[in-house]
C-alpha cells in the first residue's frame, strides 16, 4: 500500500498536468497553491492573498449580479497575487460563471420579451469566446500578457462610455425609423 502522501501526490500531478489546479484555485491537499517556493515551483497562498481573492471574488460576484464588470476585479486581482495572465483567465471564468448564470436565473421576468436577443447574443458570445479560446491556445503565453493590460483598459473605456454609447445607438435606431 503506498503512503497516505502518495495518493495525494499523484492527485496533485493529475491535476497539474490537465492544468485544473488553478482553475478549481488550487485547492488540492494542503491549501491554496501558486507558482513559486516548493520543489514544484509552488508555494501557499498567503492569508493577506486569500483575503485580498476572497474581498475581490465576493466584490466581483456583487458586481456581476448587478451590472456585469465584476472580472475588472477579480482578474486584476488574480494576477496581483502572482498568478500567471492565462491562469488567471481561466480562473475567473470558471470562477464567474456559476454566478453569471444565477443571476441570469434571478433576473428571468426582467428577460421576458428578449428571446431574439437573448439568441443573438448568445450566438455572439459563444463565437467570440471560441474565437478567443483558440486565439489564446495558439498564441504564445507572452502575447497574452503583453496585451492584457489594454483589453482590460478596452474594457473599463467601454463601461465608461456605456450610458452614452447606449444613447448614441438609440437616437440612430430613432432616425433609421
Amino acid at each position: 500500500m503506498a503512503p497516505r502522501g502518495a495518493s495525494l501526490d499523484r492527485q496533485r500531478s493529475a491535476v497539474d498536468n490537465a492544468g485544473a489546479s488553478r482553475v478549481l484555485g488550487g485547492c488540492v491537499g494542503h491549501g491554496l497553491v501558486r507558482r513559486g517556493g516548493d520543489e514544484r515551483g509552488r508555494h501557499m497562498v498567503t492569508l493577506a492573498e486569500a483575503v485580498l481573492l476572497g474581498s475581490a471574488g465576493f466584490i466581483a460576484g456583487g458586481i456581476n449580479a448587478v451590472a456585469g464588470g465584476g472580472s475588472l476585479i477579480s482578474f486584476p486581482a488574480l494576477l496581483a497575487v502572482g498568478y500567471p495572465s492565462i491562469t488567471a483567465n481561466v480562473t475567473n471564468t470558471v470562477a464567474v460563471w456559476p454566478g453569471t448564470i444565477g443571476g441570469s436565473l434571478a433576473y428571468r421576468r426582467e428577460l421576458e420579451g428578449q428571446r431574439d436577443r437573448i439568441v443573438l447574443l448568445g450566438i455572439t458570445s459563444v463565437v467570440g469566446s471560441l474565437i478567443g479560446s483558440v486565439l489564446l491556445l495558439a498564441s504564445p503565453a507572452r502575447l497574452f500578457d503583453q496585451i492584457v493590460p489594454f483589453l482590460i483598459l478596452f474594457a473599463c473605456a467601454l463601461l465608461a462610455v456605456q450610458e452614452r454609447l447606449a444613447q448614441w445607438v438609440l437616437r440612430r435606431q430613432g432616425d433609421a425609423s
